[in-house]
């Protein structure tokens, strides 16, 4: 029986905003929300059913298509609902996380990008902006030399937003605001260093859904766990803008 996987309700709400009334404010809240999003791409298989989880063990061959300039891209769904708008036959379908479609654009030079729910919204991006985006703890394992300190241009308006929201999320003990330069292009970005019980990557969605509308146009919000090498490593010196207030037992 084919499972359906929850809706992500923030992304497609993002979607829809960007379709109606294009902006780089707009297309950089999608790229904030996908890095924590599994997607549906369609792939030729000959076995039935959907597949439930991508395996890197598995050899896929994704479909690509293309537009009226005979360029190809990636389709990609954000939910089962609009995979059904999609006509095609003898068609199955693998879950990517970002992560997956990086590694596969840089080895499939001719598919320039992907195509977010292209029988609905039809939002692109190109391998350089899907690139740029790439995860920010994966590029510093890398070895990309990266930036930190206390953003000059303190975004007061959103972190004052984002206190009265992360009080009612009561696994969230800590938050650090930073601003990440990366050396190789010096590329820029507020980076949210989150001190949880657990990781949830729906909680960041939320959380980047109250602070994107109090951004300027252009500006990008990142986020990484405290508990990876990375979140440990770049708040040594700073204090979080945002700490939990424990209740005293009687």
């Amino acid at each position: 029986m084919n499972e359906d996987i929850e809706m992500n309700s923030l992304l497609s709400k993002a979607l829809d905003e960007y379709s109606s009334m294009m902006s780089r404010e707009k297309k950089s809240k999608i790229l904030t929300l996908v890095k924590n999003t599994r997607m549906i791409s369609p792939i030729r298989r000959k076995d039935n059913g959907r597949i439930k989880k991508f395996s890197k063990a598995e050899k896929v061959d994704l479909i690509a298509i293309k537009n009226k300039k005979n360029h190809s891209y990636l389709p990609v769904f954000t939910d089962w609902k609009q995979v059904e708008k999609w006509k095609a036959k003898d068609v199955n379908f693998v879950f990517f996380d970002w992560r997956d479609y990086i590694n596969f654009l840089e080895k499939n030079e001719k598919i320039l990008g992907i195509v977010m729910n292209p029988f609905d919204q039809n939002v692109i991006f190109s391998v350089e902006e899907i690139k740029k985006n790439a995860d920010v703890l994966e590029s510093f394992r890398q070895g990309e030399s990266v930036k930190v300190g206390i953003p000059e241009k303190y975004p007061e308006k959103m972190v004052n937003i984002l206190k009265n929201f992360l009080v009612t999320q009561k696994n969230v003990n800590a938050v650090y605001l930073l601003l990440m330069i990366r050396d190789m292009n010096k590329d820029s970005s507020y980076l949210l260093v989150i001190d949880a019980e657990e990781e949830n990557e729906a909680q960041y969605d939320l959380i980047a859904e109250k602070g994107f509308p109090h951004l300027n146009c252009g500006e990008r919000l990142d986020f990484v766990s405290i508990n990876s090498e990375f979140g440990k490593s770049v708040v040594k010196s700073y204090e979080p803008f945002y700490i939990k207030i424990k209740s005293e037992k009687c």
